[in-house]
């Protein structure tokens, strides 16, 4: 979901120079994005324990995740993405983060951009501010419900070795998992010294989300993410939390 191998600093992101502006396209720079949406999260109380910006090779486009809460494993997350180079609109999402000592960390969760103004619209900052408000407002009504949902995969047990790569068949063929992944994806779930584990759904889910990582942060991810999400609901929807 980050930019895969390009995680940077805070610091780095916001020294990224604003394009002029034009009358047509009213780019915002990283840094007042920044600073918007954490001004925004401390006006509404909330706590980030984790932050973590990547970046595309220039600098153009910029992810960030802000973790918030206390949890040593699965704590909700706000996502915004930036563009100065017309890639993509500012976003944000609403998410689950996990950190995983042996790998560093995956996204997780039903995950899905609003993208809430072109930067051709003629955005300021004054907007932007607005914008970020009502959307952090909107979705922080929502972050419970997916931290649940994503916990409630701990208690699913799939029924042992056998049943667990039944699951993984239908995910390949359903396109859940590429069939170029399936080694990665073994050595995550199923390898002697695996990551996740084989036995539950939130193993498997994990090992799903985890094989996205390189996708950037845009409509594949987001499309990836809805199948996956899909997936799992079709199969095991009575017993999940509900969102």
């Amino acid at each position: 979901m980050l930019f895969e191998n390009n995680t940077t600093t805070q610091e780095a992101i916001c020294d990224i120079p604003e394009p002029l502006w034009t009358n047509t396209w009213h780019p915002i720079s990283h840094k007042v994005c920044d600073i918007i949406v954490n001004n925004t999260c401390d006006r509404l109380g909330l706590k980030i324990n984790k932050r973590i910006y990547s970046a595309s090779k220039y600098g153009k486009n910029v992810c960030c995740m802000l973790s918030i809460g206390n949890s040593n494993e699965v704590n909700p997350a706000l996502f915004w993405r930036n563009s100065i180079n017309k890639t993509f609109s500012f976003s944000l999402a609403i998410g689950t983060f996990t950190s995983m000592c042996s790998n560093g960390m995956i996204f997780g969760g039903k995950v899905q951009f609003q993208e809430f103004r072109r930067h051709t619209k003629k955005l300021d900052e004054m907007q932007l501010t607005d914008i970020v408000h009502k959307g952090i407002g909107t979705t922080l009504k929502r972050l419970d419900d997916v931290l649940h949902w994503h916990l409630s995969m701990e208690k699913i047990y799939l029924g042992g070795y056998a049943k667990s790569k039944e699951l993984a068949y239908d995910a390949i063929f359903e396109g859940i998992i590429s069939k170029l992944r399936i080694p990665e994806f073994n050595s995550l779930l199923y390898d002697e010294n695996h990551v996740y584990d084989p036995y539950t759904l939130f193993g498997f889910h994990g090992a799903c989300t985890q094989l996205y990582r390189d996708i950037r942060m845009g409509s594949r991810y987001a499309e990836m993410q809805k199948k996956l999400y899909n997936f799992v609901n079709n199969r095991f929807g009575d017993r999940l939390y509900r969102v």
